[in-house]
C-alpha cells in the first residue's frame, strides 16, 4: 500500500512529519508520518521517502509533535507554540536550539498573521553580516499594503521537502506544491507543478533563522 491510498481511505491526516534528511532518531533517519487520532490514540503511518510505500501501522496513546496539521503550515504544534511565546518575551535564541528549518518558518509565518513585525518576524531574520538585507527601522516601515496578507500559500501543503544548499548543511529550503493548485502549472524553471519555496541559514550557533526575502 501506498501513501496516497492511505490518505484516499482515511481523508486528510490530521498531522504529519517531514522528511528531513537531518533529522535523526535511535534508528537513523526520521521517516516521513501521517498521523490519524482516534479518540486518545494515535495511528501512526511512516513511510517511505523514496517510494512513497507505507512501511507499517501503528496504534498507540502517544501523540508526536507533527511538522504540519489540517491547517498547514499555519498552525503551531504545542512544542513550537510554547517556545514562540517564551523567545518573543527576551529574545533569546538559545531558546530555538534544536528546532529545524519548518518550524521556524512555521513561526515566522504565525508572526506576520499575528501582525507581530518587530517581536516576532524581525527577531526571528538571520542576522549575521553576510546575509542583513535591512535594518530594523527599515522593517518596521514598510508599508502595511507591502506584507504579506495572504497566506493562502501555506494552508494546503504537500509534497513537502527540506532541501540544503551546501557541504555544511548551513541553508536550508522548505519546499511544497500546493494541493489545489493548478496541475499544469510550472516553477521558475519550467518544470510541473509549481513548488513554493522558503529559505532559511543556520547562523554561526548552530540555530537556524530566516533569510531576508525567503519567498524569492
Amino acid at each position: 500500500m501506498y501513501i496516497d491510498d492511505v490518505k484516499d481511505i482515511l481523508g486528510k491526516p490530521h498531522g504529519e512529519t517531514v522528511y528531513d534528511s537531518m533529522r535523526r532518531d535511535g534508528e537513523g533517519i526520521v521517516k516521513p508520518k501521517l498521523y490519524y487520532y482516534v479518540g486518545d490514540y494515535t495511528v501512526t503511518i511512516p513511510y517511505d521517502e523514496k517510494t512513497k510505500e507505507v512501511l507499517y501501522i501503528k496504534l498507540g496513546s502517544y501523540r508526536d509533535y507533527p511538522d504540519i496539521t489540517r491547517k498547514g503550515f499555519l498552525e503551531l504544534n504545542d512544542l513550537e507554540k510554547e517556545v514562540y511565546e517564551s523567545y518573543i518575551i527576551d529574545f533569546d535564541e538559545n531558546k530555538l536550539r534544536g528546532l529545524g528549518p519548518i518550524s521556524i518558518m512555521k513561526m515566522y509565518l504565525h508572526a506576520g498573521k499575528e501582525k507581530n513585525y518587530e517581536g516576532g518576524e524581525w527577531e526571528l531574520y538571520i542576522k549575521e553580516e553576510n546575509y542583513v538585507v535591512w535594518d530594523k527601522e527599515y522593517h518596521m516601515s514598510i508599508p502595511k499594503d507591502d506584507r504579506t496578507k495572504d497566506f493562502s500559500q501555506y494552508e494546503n501543503p504537500v509534497n513537502i521537502r527540506v532541501d540544503y544548499r551546501d557541504f555544511e548543511l548551513l541553508e536550508a529550503v522548505v519546499s511544497w506544491e500546493d494541493k489545489y493548485a493548478d496541475p499544469d502549472s510550472y516553477d521558475g524553471h519550467g518544470n510541473p507543478p509549481f513548488r513554493y519555496p522558503f529559505s532559511l541559514i543556520r547562523n554561526s550557533n548552530g540555530i537556524w533563522k530566516v533569510q531576508f526575502l525567503p519567498i524569492q
